[in-house]
């Protein structure tokens, strides 16, 4: 029922306030109704001021939508209406290509250098760990193994 429900939660949440002695802020509280429509105007019960919720709204940098069919296809729109601004930017910048290039090179090659650096220490990690060793060297490819153990005649596994 749209007209108890919320009034329920209100007084659940005023029985939790009292019992625990945390303090609820009612100007930051609200509870949003996704089931059903309003047909009268904003309910206000106390302490706890109730809205309806808008069409949309954002949480956790996703929309979240009333009709669930709409949460892929607004955010997939979000997204490709970004990715577009952020190219037109890029084309529309008043500079020579070599200067677009020089100036994408600043923004994006200290997160390609941390991936690629990334990449190589789990690698080195990898290297150390899963690879056997030959004597207290440093650990051979595969290609090195196969060549290794034809020289000496004998396998490390």
């Amino acid at each position: 029922d749209l007209r108890q429900g919320p009034e329920k939660a209100v007084q659940i949440f005023s029985h939790f306030a009292l019992l625990s002695g945390l303090r609820i802020n009612p100007d930051k509280s609200y509870a949003y109704s996704f089931q059903g429509t309003w047909s009268e105007p904003v309910i206000v019960f106390e302490p706890m001021t109730i809205v309806t919720a808008p069409v949309s709204f954002r949480y956790l940098g996703i929309r979240i939508y009333r009709n669930q069919a709409d949460l892929l296809d607004g955010n997939l729109n979000l997204a490709i209406a970004s990715l577009r601004s952020q190219v037109n930017f890029w084309i529309t910048l008043p500079i020579s290509v070599a200067g677009k290039v020089t100036l994408a090179n600043m923004v994006m090659l200290p997160r390609v250098l941390d991936h690629f650096v990334n990449y190589l220490c789990i690698s080195d990690i990898e290297l150390f760990t899963n690879r056997p060793h030959i004597g207290e060297g440093l650990p051979l490819s595969r290609t090195d193994e196969t060549t290794v153990t034809h020289r000496l005649g004998r396998s490390r596994f």
